[in-house]
């Protein structure tokens, strides 16, 4: 069995590769780690000699020359002195110890540390969340992150010779070759658990088309997610001055990581195999470079993380925790070895013991989701059941475990959403046309082509706060001519966002959320006058692209074959009397309701009246009947074939007597 990644190679003999094969200085791999001890041993013998003849020093405070993001303390003799650096950063102050009725956080060595809830956002530990350090392979989750979202698992990576000699000599590496290719699943487990350079930046080149124009992406794509204190050069994390990022920037890609389980399941296992192929010939293993997956670390609640390490950033780590379904992101930023771990492990601690989850759904009682000025524009006709204003029950806060949702104070920013005059007029058109029995996507543009472009133009009445914190899942306003952000995949718009603090102290937000266009009872293709214009009197707003174009029959769906046809007649009153809205809510029209009531009332009313005329001449009819028969069997005298008068002789009669073929009475 062949091991291959940073830690060592052990091959064995005739399964090295020949040193023409090997990285930019290095040989082939036995040799390469051979020299690579050799060296370490030497320069530990060197600065052990060199210690020797000067007495300890007190340690002075100096800044780093190659990077003005993070600061070095070095000994007299001109040392950097690593166990003063801890020292140092133990009596930085920790900003979420600050808080007024917060749990109090242990104090770390660490230079920059964060522990998130991956859920709400909420930064539930800060200390330095906003200094610029130096990440190291960390930036490698970003890099996974942005392979994962831009490529298939079966995609093919060939490595380029920029990717296998344009690293750096001694780096970690599994020991891919130029022209060699495996597919881009393989490559996370490379990237991911061996922390593999020359498989960042293959993925890199995959993704963008080169290295420089994907450090382009990562960086825009670090600012989507909210980061303010990063910027990356390179897919794998190697130094250079411009390359930097903050615990708190840290978190939010991490935290968006964790919402892809697979990501997740990649940095998970302890080693990983890679088979021979037609484009890799090799097979081999790869473990993971981190302790808590190894199991030299215990931690039952890790279920994935990411290391790091230079020289100039020290040790980084990245770490996924979970426990009694509550998810955390820590992030580690400049720490010795192996208090990295530890570290990690008193924070996540802390942060589970002190901690407890609410949902907002079930809690908040302070918003009327019912108010027509919260809902809708103008006076609506139609009687609303349920409620399509809603917050999705998914949506949760930490807070202490001494507090309550009450303790919160909460600030909601509602979003509005305006229409051009040009697209109002247009609308217009298309109804008169469509009133006419024309087709209204001739001439004047499709319906989807209108609703977009209004779709396109909502704007945000009122602006975020200045100093909202970054990890605010707020959305940013939006301006004619972008895509609002507030409009999601399936129609459903973000009406407002509500902002949820703790003594002043950001711990998430809550989005309102708002279906605008409603479903028809009927499914059938109609025309913008029948299912939209029904929907957008509703509830005063118009419809989504997506449901607009279902239900103009675009050709583009539907075909040549497609057939619009507009509902009349009877499906048209009972379409106009009652639809299904978003999530199961039902629009009822009051004042065509009220007199189809009263008119099945009165018919109820008549057919019961002519029932009971019917059974009261049936009863009479059976009276008669019975009388003429009593008149037919009595006596010539009349009186003799009388019955008794009592209820007993009557009874008796029946049973003891009769009459004969002639009338006269006959006793048994």
């Amino acid at each position: 069995m062949k091991y291959r990644n940073d830690h060592f190679f052990d091959a064995k003999a005739g399964h090295a590769r020949p040193a023409s094969k090997g990285r930019k200085g290095g040989g082939n791999l036995p040799v390469r780690g051979f020299l690579v001890r050799s060296t370490a041993l030497l320069t530990a013998l060197c600065l052990s000699a060199a210690a020797l003849p000067f007495p300890a020093a007190a340690a002075e405070k100096k800044k780093k020359k190659d990077g003005i993001y993070s600061e070095a303390i070095f000994s007299s003799d001109g040392l950097e002195d690593y166990n003063a650096e801890i020292a140092y950063n133990k009596k930085q102050p920790v900003q979420t110890n600050q808080i007024e009725g917060w749990p109090k956080g242990p104090v770390i060595g660490a230079a920059g540390a964060v522990v998130m809830d991956a859920d709400s956002g909420a930064i539930l530990y800060g200390k330095n969340v906003d200094k610029r350090l130096y990440p190291a392979s960390i930036t490698k989750v970003l890099t996974a992150l942005l392979a994962y979202e831009n490529l298939r698992p079966s995609d093919k990576i060939t490595f380029s010779e920029n990717a296998v000699f344009g690293i750096e000599a001694g780096s970690s590496n599994i020991g891919m070759d130029v022209g060699e290719t495996i597919t881009m699943e393989e490559a996370l487990y490379g990237l991911l658990i061996a922390s593999a350079n020359e498989v960042a930046v293959a993925l890199g080149e995959k993704v963008s088309g080169s290295e420089s124009e994907f450090a382009d992406l990562m960086n825009k794509r670090a600012k989507e997610l909210g980061c303010q204190n990063s910027h990356f050069v390179n897919p794998n994390g190697l130094p250079d001055p411009d390359h930097y990022t903050s615990a708190r920037d840290m978190a939010l890609i991490a935290r968006e990581v964790y919402k892809h389980p697979d990501l997740v399941h990649y940095m998970s296992q302890m080693n990983y195999h890679f088979e021979q192929s037609s484009k890799q010939p090799d097979d081999f293993w790869v473990l993971n470079t981190n302790d808590f997956l190894t199991g030299e670390v215990k931690c039952d609640d890790i279920v994935g993380g990411k290391t790091g390490y230079t020289d100039q950033a020290r040790e980084t780590l990245v770490s996924f925790a979970e426990r009694d379904g509550v998810r955390l992101v820590c992030v580690i930023m400049r720490e010795e070895p192996p208090y990295q771990y530890y570290d990690t492990i008193d924070l996540l601690d802390y942060a589970f013991k002190n901690f407890k989850t609410v949902r907002v759904a079930e809690e908040e009682k302070r918003f009327s989701m019912q108010s027509p000025d919260f809902l809708a524009k103008g006076p609506d006709i139609f009687g609303i059941t349920a409620s399509p204003c809603r917050i999705p029950e998914d949506t949760s806060l930490m807070i202490p475990k001494k507090a309550s949702f009450a303790d919160l104070t909460a600030q909601i920013t509602p979003f509005t959403y305006e229409v051009p005059a040009a697209t109002q007029e247009s609308e217009k058109e298309k109804k008169e046309e469509a009133d006419q029995g024309k087709d209204p996507s001739v001439g004047t543009g499709s319906t989807a082509a209108g609703t977009e472009a209004a779709a396109a133009s909502g704007t945000d009445s009122a602006a975020a706060s200045e100093n909202e914190s970054p990890e605010s899942d707020a959305p940013a306003a939006s301006t004619p001519g972008e895509d609002p952000s507030h409009l999601l995949e399936d129609g459903t718009r973000i009406l407002g966002v509500i902002q949820y603090k703790y003594r002043d102290y950001d711990i998430g937000t809550a989005n309102v959320l708002f279906r605008p266009s409603q479903k028809a009872v009927f499914s059938t293709k109609t025309t913008a006058g029948a299912d939209t214009a029904s929907d957008t009197a509703s509830t005063g707003a118009t419809a989504s692209p997506e449901e607009s174009t279902a239900s103009s029959g675009s050709p583009s769906e539907g075909g040549s074959d497609s057939v619009t046809e507009e509902i009349h007649g009877i499906r048209s009153l009972l379409f106009g009397i009652a639809h299904t809205g978003a999530h199961g809510s039902i629009y009822l029209n009051i004042l065509l309701i009220l007199p189809l009531v009263l008119a099945i009332a009165f018919l109820l009313c008549v057919i019961f009246f002519i029932r009971s005329i019917i059974e009261e001449r049936k009863r009479q009819s059976r009276r008669r009947r019975r009388r003429a028969g009593t008149n037919q069997g009595s006596g010539p005298a009349g009186s003799a074939g009388r019955r008794p008068s009592s209820s007993t002789g009557r009874r008796e009669g029946r049973r003891e007597s009769s009459y004969d073929r002639t009338g006269n009475r006959r006793y048994r």
